[in-house]
């Protein structure tokens, strides 16, 4: 797909393609599975991203609203708003929890942290997105899958959660919002100390082996969890 295609179907979405040029797209859409695909994405984020912002616009940071909203001035220049809506729904994902994928486990910065990240007793991982994680130890259950317990600090709160590895692909199966004390946020608590109930319960229900050890863990990791 080109930018070309990108901008033409954004303007497809949001009603602007002349007629002439809405005949020959729906011609290509017939002919090409792979646009038709796109096509479908694209409406999908659009609807998506314009719905919460109309449905919340105070939940939706500054920087994204002036991406979706038409500029007082200037309209020439600004993005259609199907491509400005798939622009902001990237940021969103990435910048917003509420945007994150909770349903399925999906975080893709959590998941490439968590593959390459070893345990650790203090201190934290900075994200891309300005969240910290904190890998606490890692395990294996009895689907033979490896997964790992974490603390992920974001915005003043502290999600304790466990995450295994499918497909390359680490995915939250349980989380739970823990509170932190003031003045403790750096400091380590190991597990099982006032960890959530389904955290826990996932641990003692699934494990069937002695969290690995940092050497074993290192190399594990080194291996690519082979």
């Amino acid at each position: 797909m080109t930018e070309q295609d990108y901008q033409l179907l954004s303007q497809y979405i949001d009603g602007e393609l002349p007629t002439e040029e809405v005949t020959a797209l729906k011609k290509r859409l017939l002919a090409e599975p792979e646009l038709n695909q796109l096509l479908a994405k694209m409406q999908k984020v659009n609807q998506a991203v314009v719905g919460h912002y109309r449905a919340a616009p105070e939940q939706v940071p500054q920087h994204v609203t002036a991406m979706v909203s038409p500029p007082k001035s200037a309209s020439r220049y600004r993005l259609p708003l199907a491509l400005a809506a798939s622009v902001a729904a990237a940021a969103l994902f990435i910048s917003t929890p509420a945007w994150r994928d909770s349903g399925s486990g999906a975080d893709y910065l959590l998941s490439a942290a968590l593959e390459n990240t070893p345990s650790r007793a203090f201190g934290w991982e900075a994200l891309t997105d300005g969240r910290q994680l904190r890998p606490i130890l890692s395990f294996r259950v009895d689907t033979g899958a490896w997964c790992r317990e974490y603390l992920l600090r974001d915005r003043g709160t502290a999600t304790r959660g466990v995450a295994c590895r499918e497909n390359g692909r680490w995915e939250t199966l349980v989380a739970e919002v823990e509170v932190v004390p003031q003045g403790e946020e750096s400091h380590y608590r190991p597990a099982g100390t006032d960890t959530p109930r389904s955290v826990s319960d996932y641990i003692d229900q699934h494990s069937t082996e002695d969290p690995l050890s940092a050497a074993v863990e290192q190399t594990t990791i080194e291996r690519g969890w082979r």
